[in-house]
């Protein structure tokens, strides 16, 4: 059974510089299973946040090669909306790799809010 698994805060301490969707795992580094997976943006956040697959670890938001979206800045810091995406694909044992997605922001100090479905 699929179970909703959270991974934090992520922020991106230099806009440009991205952060791994798994920043807050002991190892960032370390291969995580997921069959899908949510960003969402941070109710302080003023500029846009970009959610990128594996590569180059350069700085994206002009070319946007390797972005897969991009979300705008809520509507409110408190009542929203909170933009978000998800990613999902059939059931596999395979299922995304969550070390391999990168946040980035358009200003310094931003970041998401990371969901993932295991199982």
């Amino acid at each position: 059974m699929e179970q909703p698994q959270p991974f934090g805060k992520v922020v991106v301490t230099t806009g440009g510089t991205p952060t791994r969707a798994t920043a807050n795992q002991v190892d960032p580094t370390a291969r995580v299973a997921v069959q899908s997976f949510m960003v969402q943006v941070l109710p302080g956040n003023t500029g846009l946040i970009y959610v990128r697959q594996k590569g180059s670890l350069a700085d994206d938001r002009t070319n946007l090669l390797k972005t897969v979206a991009i979300l705008p800045a809520p509507g409110s810091a408190t009542t929203g909306p909170f933009p978000s995406v998800t990613f999902s694909k059939p059931l596999t044992s395979a299922g995304f790799n969550l070390a391999d997605i990168y946040i980035d922001a358009s200003v310094d100090g931003e970041g998401a809010l990371i969901v993932g479905t295991t199982g």
